[in-house]
């Protein structure tokens, strides 16, 4: 641990901003030298959809993993080696991120009813022109955006678990998914004032 730190020291002490500071007695900022030292990252142009996100934790991670290109969707455990059904577990078509998420026909009506319920009436296309969509939209302001990045998330999150219950645990469909997923929504929501009046609580029969 010692040589760690030692070794750690040694480098903040030749970076250029650790050397600018000093020697001008600037005021020190503990950010500009973290991202110094960790180097020049590029800023995923996606990033703000997860800045106030009202949704679970677990919603967000999943569309994180989404967004990167990581879940294992059957076309990825087939790049690995493993020997699966191609097929989608909702339909006959290949399963891809882009099939299962928005152009699986039971995907895309759970995407339509749900987009719907918030105000957007679109039907969903490719993954990445919903990225652009999606990343356009949460630059904007409004309550309908910070609930449309909350939606997003719990919507993903609904469709892969239900995807993982009908190949693991052997579920059939959830004809219920789309009413479960508003109201994750509306309870995540309900404490937020400027969020809770726009949405239409009573008639989920939640409290």
């Amino acid at each position: 641990m010692i040589k760690r730190i030692l070794k750690v020291r040694e480098q903040v002490q030749h970076t250029q901003y650790w050397q600018t500071a000093t020697s001008q007695r600037d005021m020190f900022s503990t950010s500009k030298l973290y991202q110094e030292i960790r180097g020049g990252l590029d800023q995923m142009s996606w990033r703000k959809i997860f800045f106030t996100n009202y949704a679970r934790p677990r919603a967000v991670f999943i569309l994180w993993l989404t967004f990167r290109g990581r879940i294992k969707t059957k076309d990825r455990l087939i790049r690995y080696g493993i020997n699966v059904d191609p097929r989608c577990v909702f339909c006959s078509e290949e399963e891809t991120v882009d099939h299962l998420m928005f152009q699986c026909r039971i995907t895309n009506g759970i995407w339509k009813n749900i987009l719907g319920w918030i105000g957007y009436h679109r039907s969903p296309d490719h993954w990445m022109l919903e990225q652009i969509w999606l990343t356009a939209e949460a630059n904007k302001k409004g309550w309908r955006r910070v609930l449309l990045k909350a939606v997003v998330a719990e919507t993903v999150y609904a469709i892969w678990r239900m995807h993982n219950d009908v190949i693991f645990k052997q579920h059939t469909l959830d004809d219920t998914i789309t009413r479960k997923i508003k109201e994750v929504i509306a309870l995540r929501c309900i404490g937020y004032r400027s969020l809770a009046k726009h949405i239409n609580i009573e008639s989920l029969g939640i409290i």
